[in-house]
């Protein structure tokens, strides 16, 4: 590469008195910039969330009453637990993040006594589910401590079944099973201090499968079902976006109702 022909302009030289004059400047400059409140539009709230499902129910092939239609009573209670990410903005729209793993377990045993099948899955999934506050409000306020939400989205779970039983030729069996889901429920939560939440939920998860049971009979009309219960709480995290001063400098005076 020949550089002969290239020109160079030579820079000016700078004292160091105008050097350190510059950096003063832009360093103020950042920090003022940094220091501006943030407008109520773009306020949010983070926390992170853990939760316990005394019921969790599997509806699916085993259980059920004895033209083994889907039922309420398909699968005995058993447990799950997770754990995620959740996002308020101030326009009452949110999202989450969360990952959960649970033992789901049913039975013919009072049923279908005849044909006594058994099983026993453990199933690990993840959920991105958006939110919408019906009442309420997710910032903790003397005027509401409480809001009640719904949520939808979409989701990926992995089961790993345990069977038992005689099957029939008719039955197929699938013992490991990767599916998408679309979970979707109801969650209330009561605001215990500035930076906790206790909460209950409903859920429940539709599968692109029809194994998450481990089986798949003859009368079989629709895909597997999970249904839960939920314990949760929630620990406002800090960075949050509306600090106590940003909002006595912005007093919110959105409806939130």
């Amino acid at each position: 590469m020949m550089l002969n022909n290239c020109a160079f302009v030579p820079l000016p030289k700078m004292k160091p008195q105008s050097c350190l004059l510059i950096i003063f400047i832009l360093t103020t400059s950042i920090n003022k910039l940094s220091a501006q409140p943030v407008p109520p539009r773009h306020r949010y709230h983070n926390y992170l969330t853990v939760g316990v499902s005394p019921i969790a129910m599997c509806l699916g092939d085993v259980g059920g009453d004895p033209d083994e239609q889907l039922q309420w009573k398909a699968g005995k209670p058993t447990y799950a637990f997770w754990v995620g990410f959740r996002r308020w903005h101030i326009s009452r729209f949110g999202y989450r993040i969360h990952a959960a793993v649970g033992k789901y377990a049913g039975a013919d045993n009072k049923n279908k006594i005849a044909r006594n099948y058994r099983f026993s899955s453990d199933v690990l999934e993840a959920h991105l589910t958006p939110e919408y506050i019906l009442f309420g409000r997710p910032f903790n306020s003397s005027e509401s401590k409480h809001y009640l939400s719904v949520f939808a989205g979409v989701g990926i779970a992995h089961s790993h079944t345990s069977f038992e039983g005689d099957t029939r030729s008719s039955d197929k069996l699938k013992l490991n099973e990767s599916a998408l889901s679309i979970p979707f429920g109801l969650s209330y939560q009561y605001s215990i201090d500035p930076q906790l939440n206790l909460g209950a939920e409903l859920s429940w998860r539709f599968f692109t499968s029809d194994f998450i049971d481990g089986i798949q009979t003859l009368f079989s009309k629709s895909d597997d079902l999970l249904a839960n219960f939920t314990l949760t709480l929630s620990y406002q995290l800090p960075g949050n976006s509306n600090r106590r001063s940003n909002s006595m400098r912005y007093p919110c005076k959105c409806n939130w109702y």
